[in-house]
């Protein structure tokens, strides 16, 4: 892979997000100035893949959030249903 191949995801994200690049690379791989050393060239694969690891997990946790919950769905996410009867006391 090049470069190019991690910096545009990167940058594709910063637009669809409006997150700083600074932001960005704090958050993603602790290191405030990731974006610019990427532009440069001086970021090994494995951070740029880091990187794009979380692209894809904030992306899978973003849909999460959109996906619109049905009618009765919160019933079946209660964790008691599979529970055995409480014994008297």
């Amino acid at each position: 892979m090049n470069r190019d191949s991690f910096l545009a995801p990167v940058e594709a994200y910063l637009r669809r997000t409006g997150l700083s690049e600074a932001h960005f690379g704090n958050r993603a791989v602790n290191d405030w100035t990731f974006v610019q050393r990427l532009r440069a060239g001086r970021v090994t694969i494995r951070i740029a893949e880091r990187a794009l690891a979380w692209i894809a997990e904030q992306d899978a946790a973003a849909q999460l959030r959109a996906m619109p919950v049905g009618a009765g769905a919160a019933e079946n996410l209660s964790h008691t249903d599979n529970l055995p009867p409480r014994a008297a006391e």
